[in-house]
C-alpha cells in the first residue's frame, strides 16, 4: 500500500470506531489492495460484533 493508502485505510476504520496506526497497517495489511484490506477488517468487525451482540444475548 501507498501512503495515501494507508491514511485512507486508517481514516476509513476509524469511522468505524477501529483505531489502526500506520504501522499497524504496514504489518498486517501491507501486502493488500486497499480495497481488500478495507473489506477484510469490516469483515473481522461485522465477526467480532455478531459475537459480542450473541455473547451479551445470554
Amino acid at each position: 500500500m501507498t501512503h495515501e493508502e494507508i491514511s485512507t485505510f486508517v481514516e476509513t476504520l476509524a469511522d468505524h470506531g477501529d483505531v489502526w496506526t500506520p504501522d499497524q497497517v504496514l504489518d498486517v495489511y501491507g501486502t493488500y489492495a486497499l480495497p481488500d484490506a478495507i473489506k477484510d477488517r469490516l469483515s473481522a468487525l461485522a465477526k467480532l460484533s455478531d459475537t459480542i451482540m450473541n455473547a451479551a444475548a445470554h
